[in-house]
């Protein structure tokens, strides 16, 4: 890669050149030098009174990697858009605060980038019990929700490409839909889980370019209601990062599987 990176870098010292290229050739060039076979991490570490810096980590990531960006404006449009179209963006959200992370994530790559992005994880939106459901007092149900409606609409308003999203769901936030013990699901009928479940797909649904939604489950024992209902909606659910859950697997143990096993991880410079 680190060569491939030289030579983009060599032929490009006579950018007029390289602009004379047919447009797709230097598209195949842009994917050549900057897409990475991994998902790039974003992640914000929570001070005890403002949020830190957002961070992005690019597991395997070569020297010069974004050497390409800097060539000079036309380059540095046409980069970023295979480089903010074809990247995989995985957000961690460790303090259930996603709606923040996914603005200052939009906010920080700017308003063209973010129009670019295709493919995105997130956290599962945050759900949360309520007693009154539908009008029926007493009548133990789940709700969005104020975080998880925002994030959302943060989506739906900032990133019109969007095609695929994946909803990651771990023994926090959405713990409700997992058989963790306990009282976490065990006193919610199947119909309240569906009617949460709905209010999620609703507002997906109004993300009109998306084509694939995924729900990765990384800790817990999932319900087969939980399962059946998501399938149910048109969702392909998967058991981490490894393979497909349908009803018969939900409700077996699940190995927890680390949100990124790289082992060297370096810092992507914007």
């Amino acid at each position: 890669m680190a060569s491939i990176i030289d030579t983009a870098l060599t032929c490009l010292q006579h950018t007029s050149s390289f602009l004379s290229i047919p447009r797709e050739v230097r598209n195949a060039i842009y994917r050549r030098v900057l897409v990475l076979r991994h998902p790039l991490h974003l992640f914000q570490n929570n001070g005890s009174t403002v949020p830190g810096p957002l961070e992005t980590f690019a597991p395997e990531k070569p020297a010069r990697w974004l050497a390409l960006l800097y060539v000079n404006r036309q380059v540095h449009a046409e980069a970023s858009e295979v480089l903010y179209g074809l990247h995989h963006f995985r957000l961690a959200d460790t303090a259930q605060n996603q709606a923040q992370l996914l603005r200052n994530f939009v906010n920080s790559i700017g308003p063209g980038n973010a129009g670019a992005v295709s493919h995105l994880s997130i956290n599962f939106p945050a759900i949360e019990r309520v007693v009154s459901v539908q009008g029926q007092p007493g009548r133990l149900g789940l709700a969005l929700t104020g975080d998880g409606q925002s994030s959302l609409a943060i989506l739906r308003e900032n990133c019109p490409n969007l095609t695929i999203l994946e909803t990651l769901i771990y023994t926090h936030g959405s713990q409700s839909l997992l058989y963790t013990g306990g009282d976490s699901h065990d006193d919610l009928d199947d119909q309240s889980i569906r009617e949460a479940l709905a209010q999620v797909d609703v507002q997906l649904k109004i993300i009109s370019s998306l084509r694939k939604i995924i729900v990765r489950f990384y800790s817990g024992l999932p319900a087969p209601s939980v399962v059946a209902a998501m399938q149910g909606f048109g969702w392909d659910v998967y058991r981490g990062d490894r393979a497909k859950l349908d009803t018969q697997d939900a409700g077996r143990t699940l190995q927890y599987l680390p949100w990124t096993t790289a082992q060297d991880w370096a810092v992507l410079a914007r």
